[in-house]
């Protein structure tokens, strides 16, 4: 079998039916649907095993709760295909997807292939790499944009052979593995029709009105992806790379997460403790120097803690 798309499922009944109806239609052919159900509580259960009893195509694992992180390395244990494709339960992929994926990695044998999306939020659609962090170099192209584990198809063993697993974080467990593939991947392909359908919601840690002590799950993640890259050999290669990243989901995107809340300032020291020590150099980066006036300023005063003028700006 070449590929099993991998789909984890929590309470997702809102979204479950366009999700499952836009896998089991594929235009090709050779491929299993492995659900894992993590406990749910509404009516996701009863779609799924509908589901199941009507495709052949389809497998559905039932477990307690778990977590997304413990149901995706599930669905890997499972699934039987050569690739795996990482499907969430409220997007769905066009009914070519596959098809396209497949054909796109038999030309020249890759080990991932990875495609464009569009984003929806509020009946309005865009595309995710319309700011694509652009490099030469195929596979680090892919390490600069791919935290996530969907919008791909990823060769089985290169997970397993390499004893990777997402880790069991409150957040953040893509990036903790997703872009490390890199190091060892023979061959990544880029495809820039949108495959994938990305429903974006506001519920998410940069939309809470209270502080959620989950925040703190990002260190972890990247400490993990730093001990990946490491582990890989990849820490001389990658050091620009990983120091971008570093400035993106710590420097700039947590501490924007953090910012709010008087229970951030712990968080956001802790950032800064991080960038003096591993990564001093910072601002000499080059996808850094590449970004716009605003996301520079706000870096550099996060990191010199000038809060103030961060006040003002961020109004």
């Amino acid at each position: 079998m070449k590929i099993s798309i991998v789909v984890p499922v929590y309470n997702a009944e809102k979204y479950l039916t366009n999700c499952l109806d836009s896998l089991v239609n594929q235009t090709y052919k050779d491929y299993e649907i492995v659900v894992i159900n993590d406990g749910s509580t509404d009516q996701s259960k009863l779609i799924l095993d509908q589901y199941a009893n009507k495709h052949n195509c389809m497998v559905v694992y039932h477990q307690e709760n778990q977590g997304q992180a413990k149901a995706r390395n599930k669905g890997v244990e499972l699934a039987q295909g050569e690739f795996i494709c990482f499907v969430d339960s409220d997007d769905t992929i066009t009914l070519d997807a596959l098809e396209q994926l497949v054909n796109k990695q038999e030309e020249n044998n890759d080990d991932i292939v990875w495609c464009n999306a569009k984003t929806l939020r509020d009946q309005t659609d865009g595309l995710l790499d319309e700011h694509l962090i652009y490099h030469a170099d195929s596979n680090k192209l892919y390490f600069l944009n791919n935290m996530g584990p969907w919008r791909k198809i990823i060769r089985k063993s290169l997970i397993t052979n390499n004893h990777l697993e997402f880790p069991t974080f409150a957040r953040y467990e893509d990036i903790a593995v997703m872009p490390a593939l890199a190091c060892v991947a023979h061959g990544i392909s880029y495809i820039e029709t949108p495959l994938f359908l990305y429903n974006m919601h506001d519920d998410s840690l940069m939309h809470q009105s209270k502080y959620s002590p989950k925040l703190d799950a990002i260190f972890g993640a990247m400490e993990y992806l730093h001990e990946v890259v490491e582990r890989f050999g990849a820490l001389d290669s990658y050091h620009q790379e990983l120091e971008w990243l570093y400035i993106e989901h710590l420097l700039h995107a947590a501490s924007l997460r953090y910012f709010p809340f008087a229970e951030g300032r712990s968080g956001l020291a802790k950032i800064v403790d991080i960038m003096q020590k591993q990564y001093p150099g910072w601002m000499k980066n080059p996808y850094y120097q590449t970004r716009n006036w605003k996301f520079k300023l706000i870096c550099r005063l996060f990191y010199k803690k000038r809060y103030g003028l961060l006040r003002i700006l961020l109004k």
